[in-house]
């Protein structure tokens, strides 16, 4: 009877984190519409692959490596680091956003300063 509960709980996971949708649905919806079918493809199956290797690598006793204070220490702040980063590209792109569109929205276009009589 267990086999069948352990296939039934990781069904229901696999089924729940499928449809629930996040970064990688987002990144493969992103990178199919700007780089054709093939790219979006691509970013399904390098996700797949991660997750099989990670799979393979907690079966075989990566969760032992990684049960540790420093272990977790290092992946929190490798994370955090990267959010701050994302977070600041964000933050980057909407202020040249928003001044290329101040600046386009000007009275007087540019190019008319610069035009002698």
């Amino acid at each position: 009877m267990q086999i069948i509960q352990l296939f039934t709980a990781s069904l229901l996971t696999g089924f729940f984190g499928a449809i629930m949708p996040g970064p990688v649905l987002i990144y493969t919806i992103g990178r199919s519409l700007s780089h054709g079918f093939i790219s979006g493809a691509l970013a399904v199956i390098g996700h797949s692959l991660l997750e099989l290797f990670l799979v393979i690598g907690l079966t075989f006793g990566l969760d032992r490596l990684l049960n540790n204070q420093i272990a977790e220490f290092v992946i929190g702040t490798a994370g955090g680091l990267f959010l701050l980063w994302m977070g600041w590209g964000m933050l980057k792109t909407q202020l040249v956003a928003r001044y290329q569109l101040s600046i386009n929205q000007m009275l007087i276009p540019v190019e008319d300063l610069f035009q002698r009589e």
